[in-house]
C-alpha cells in the first residue's frame, strides 16, 4: 500500500491510499466468502459456490463493493499509523478510484488545538447593576397585589382596576379574540392585540357597551380563541366590548402585617421584608452579571486566541445538536406522533447548528487550556462531596441516586475543573490595574 499526505489544512491531514493487489486480492476472498453465504447458486450449497462461479453470477463489480467493506477500515487504520498522526474523530474516506488501482481518500480529523495568546492580560471593567429603591418598591408592590382582593363598585372604571368583560375583535372575516365573561385590568402595561383596548375600557360603568376601531399589533393578553392574526400586525380591527363588572382592587396597608403574611423567615416587619427584598433582587442581579461577563470573558477569549479545529470535527458535533433537537421535539410531540428526521430539520438549521457546535469546542478548548496552564487539580474528596449532596439532595423524590462509578467521577471531575478554569478566567478579567 502506497501511502501520500496530499493535503495539511488546520486541525486535519488528507491522505491518499493505493491500494495494492495482494490486499485486494485477500479482502476480495473475505468478500465471496461471506456473499457466498447468503446468494443461492444454481447447483451449489450456501457457502460453497467457488469464486470464479460468484464473479460471473453476480459480477466483479458487486464483490468489489463488498470486499470494500472490510478493506477500507484495515487500510485506513493501518495508513493512521504508519503516519504517525492523533485522530481526534473517525476518518472521513472517499473512493477516489476503483480501477485500474482501487485509491481511497482519507481526510483524518486531528486533535483541536489552541493557541490562546496571552490571556492574562485580559481585563472587563463591568459591574453588575446596584439595586435601587424604586425595584424593591416595585417587588413591594407586587406582593401587595399577590395578597389582594377585589370588590365590586358602583362607578366608572379607572386605572388598577379590574373589569369583567365580553369581548370580540374581527378584521374582515378573521376573528382575533372572542373572549366572554373574562377578568381584564385596566393597566397601560396590560397590552392586548389591538391598540387601545386599555383606553376604551377605562371610564366605563357596569352594563355600558363600546365599539370602536384599532390597529393590530401582535399578541394580546386576551386571548385569541376565534382565530390567529400573525402576519396581520399594523390592520385595523373592529372591536366590541360589554362591560359586566367593575372591581376595586384592594391592596393590603404598607406596614408589619403586611411582612408577616409574606412568611419569608426572619421577616417580622416592613423594614426586614424590604431588606430581604433587596438581598434577593441583589443576588439575582450578581447571577445575572455573572451570566453575562462568563459570555464576555469566553467571547473575548475566543477571539484572541488562534485555534487548529477539524471541519469534521465541527460538523459532526453539529449533527449530534440536530440529533439531540430532534429527539427533544419527538418527545414534545409523544411516542404516537410520526417518527421525525433529519429532512424536518430546516436547512438553515443545519449551519446554526455547525456554528453553535464550533462555538462550543472553542470554548471548550480555551477552558481546557487554562486549567492546563494553571495547574488546576480536583481532588477525590471534592468529587466524592459532589456525589454525596446530589443523593442528599434528591431524597424524597423519584430522581434516582448518582453511582459512583469510575464514569461519573471523570464527568464531575471534568466539570469542575471546566468551572474552576472559568473561575480563574474571571478573576483575571476583573483584576485591578493596582494589582497588576
Amino acid at each position: 500500500m502506497i501511502v501520500t499526505q496530499i493535503g495539511d489544512v488546520s486541525g486535519e491531514v488528507t491522505l491518499s491510499l493505493e491500494i495494492d493487489d495482494e490486499r485486494l486480492a485477500r479482502h476480495f476472498d473475505i468478500a465471496s466468502k461471506r456473499v457466498s453465504q447468503r446468494v443461492n447458486i444454481p447447483g451449489f450449497r450456501k457457502g460453497k459456490a467457488p469464486k470464479s462461479v460468484l464473479v460471473n453470477h453476480l459480477g466483479r463489480e458487486y464483490l468489489l463493493e463488498e470486499s470494500l467493506e472490510t478493506l477500507v477500515p484495515e487500510a485506513v487504520a493501518e495508513a493512521v499509523r504508519e503516519q504517525g498522526l492523533d485522530p481526534w474523530a473517525l476518518p472521513q474516506v472517499e473512493i477516489a478510484a476503483r480501477e485500474p488501482t482501487v485509491t481511497l481518500t482519507a481526510t483524518v480529523p486531528l486533535r483541536p488545538t489552541v493557541d490562546l495568546g496571552d490571556y492574562q492580560a485580559l481585563r472587563l471593567e463591568d459591574e453588575a447593576e446596584e439595586v435601587t429603591e424604586e425595584q424593591v418598591d416595585g417587588v413591594v408592590e407586587r406582593i401587595r397585589y399577590q395578597y389582594s382582593y377585589t370588590m365590586d363598585v358602583d362607578r366608572a372604571s379607572r386605572q388598577g382596576d379590574v373589569v369583567v368583560l365580553t369581548a370580540v375583535a374581527r378584521m374582515g372575516e378573521t376573528v382575533l379574540f372572542d373572549v366572554t365573561d373574562q377578568e381584564f385590568l385596566i393597566d397601560p402595561n396590560n397590552q392586548v392585540r389591538v391598540e387601545g383596548f386599555s383606553e376604551a375600557v377605562e371610564g366605563t360603568m357596569p352594563g355600558d357597551e363600546k365599539v370602536f376601531q384599532g390597529n393590530v399589533r401582535g399578541d394580546s393578553e386576551v386571548g385569541d380563541e376565534g382565530g390567529d392574526a400573525d402576519g396581520e400586525q399594523g390592520q385595523v380591527a373592529d372591536v366590541k366590548i360589554q362591560i359586566k363588572e367593575v372591581k376595586e382592587v384592594v391592596l393590603p396597608d404598607l406596614d408589619d402585617d403586611l411582612a408577616k403574611t409574606y412568611g419569608a423567615e426572619g421577616v417580622e416587619t416592613l423594614d426586614a421584608l424590604r431588606q430581604h427584598i433587596r438581598t434577593e433582587l441583589e443576588a439575582a442581579s450578581e447571577r445575572q452579571f455573572r451570566n453575562v461577563l462568563e459570555n464576555k470573558v469566553l467571547a473575548e477569549l475566543i477571539e484572541g486566541s488562534e485555534f487548529q479545529v477539524s471541519p469534521i470535527i465541527i460538523e459532526r458535533e453539529g449533527r449530534n445538536l440536530l440529533d439531540r433537537e430532534l429527539q427533544r421535539r419527538q418527545e414534545y410531540l409523544g411516542r404516537r406522533a410520526p417518527k421525525l428526521r433529519m429532512d424536518d430539520i430546516a436547512p438553515d438549521s443545519f449551519e446554526a447548528a455547525e456554528r453553535a457546535a464550533e462555538m462550543n469546542i472553542k470554548r471548550a478548548l480555551v477552558l481546557e487550556k487554562i486549567a492546563e496552564l494553571e495547574q488546576v487539580e480536583i481532588s477525590d474528596d471534592v468529587v466524592q462531596g459532589e456525589i454525596d449532596g446530589f443523593n442528599a439532595s434528591i431524597q424524597g423524590t423519584e430522581i434516582g441516586p448518582m453511582e459512583d462509578t469510575p464514569e461519573n467521577r471523570d464527568s464531575i471531575r471534568d466539570n469542575l475543573r471546566t468551572r474552576r478554569a472559568l473561575d480563574i478566567a474571571i478573576d483575571i478579567a476583573r483584576t485591578s490595574d493596582q494589582q497588576d
